[in-house]
């Protein structure tokens, strides 16, 4: 089979820091080439693919939507990853599948969900199908020896909730490791008021620095959030994927997150981490992190992984050849 995926077009596939999308495409395009099938992969300048790859430039998903326009009947399905869809809005491909990776209905027909959650959070019916992000987990070494500091990593943004991680860490007094990118600057300023004591920011990190901090966190600590108020709006939020998540679990490391979005579809309550809703909670959750079997943690890690999900993605891609839409 010959499948044409489109990445992102503002981060590299795969990234060399933060892009949770763009890793999951990589090792998608990756998996699907080691099952023998022919990969076209359309991304930014700079990325990488086993098979043949088109590269955009200007940053803009618009170019990267009439790169694989010029190409659209070079493939069996296409599988488009971006936000807004372009490509099938401007050149309605005959064959192809969709995988919704934001908080809105961006597209209606063959829409593949990245959790129940999601397809919930937007309205979609339980026929349309969900597949989870997996991971390769040969990339990540676990350690069941934790040295003492929390780990927050991702967005440092509201919903992600990076206060509760820090307030946690100071009624602790453990170090807290914040790691990842802000994306507005007003948010940032803020934030930073909240630092000081055992608050360390590591910036965006990858490769070896990130699975160290992974590997040898005694927990990752995802709070994210269900209806937060920014700049005097309330706000809802659906966490529709946490690749984090699973790359804590594959590592050996518990984690303590709130019960929302796909975190329940994730973790087992009380034997892969906690789900809490307030601090006093998660206070509660911590000085019951020895109860957590570290082996638990890696064996469900390992269900995420991302031969399964290509596996899964195939059974989509068959189906659309077969003529079916949903």
């Amino acid at each position: 089979m010959r499948i044409g995926l489109i990445s992102s077009p503002v981060i590299k596939t795969p990234p060399d820091r933060y892009g949770g999308l763009e890793r999951m495409v990589w090792w998608l395009a990756d998996e699907l080439e080691l099952l023998g099938h022919e990969v076209i992969l359309v991304a930014k300048e700079g990325s990488k693919n086993p098979g043949t790859l088109y590269e955009g430039h200007n940053n803009t998903e618009e170019e990267l939507a009439d790169i694989a326009g010029q190409h659209l009947n070079e493939v069996d399905v296409w599988h488009d990853n971006t936000h807004d869809k372009i490509f099938l809005r401007k050149y309605s491909p005959s064959c192809y599948v969709t995988t919704l990776h934001v908080q809105h209905r961006a597209w209606e027909k063959n829409v593949i969900c990245i959790s129940k959650a999601q397809r919930d959070y937007v309205g979609f019916s339980d026929t349309v199908p969900v597949v989870y992000h997996g991971i390769n987990t040969a990339e990540y070494g676990c350690s069941y020896e934790k040295d003492n500091y929390l780990l927050f990593m991702g967005s440092l943004m509201p919903y992600k909730n990076p206060s509760a991680a820090i307030r946690l860490a100071k009624e602790l007094d453990v170090p807290l490791y914040l790691a990842g990118i802000c994306w507005d600057s007003n948010y940032w300023d803020d934030l930073k008021k909240e630092f000081g004591g055992n608050i360390v920011y590591v910036g965006d990190v990858g490769g070896a620095e990130k699975q160290q901090l992974l590997r040898k966190a005694k927990a990752l600590i995802h709070p994210v959030a269900s209806d937060y108020e920014y700049r005097g709006r309330k706000e809802r939020w659906c966490e529709a994927g946490a690749i984090v998540v699973l790359e804590a679990l594959v590592s050996a490391t518990p984690v303590l997150s709130t019960p929302y979005g796909c975190i329940p579809e994730y973790i087992e309550q009380g034997k892969q981490g906690f789900m809490c809703e307030t601090l006093e909670d998660l206070i509660k959750a911590y000085e019951n992190l020895d109860k957590i079997s570290k082996s638990s943690c890696v064996k469900r890690g390992l269900e995420f992984n991302s031969r399964k999900m290509a596996e899964e993605y195939l059974e989509q891609y068959t189906r659309v050849l077969k003529g079916e839409s949903w």
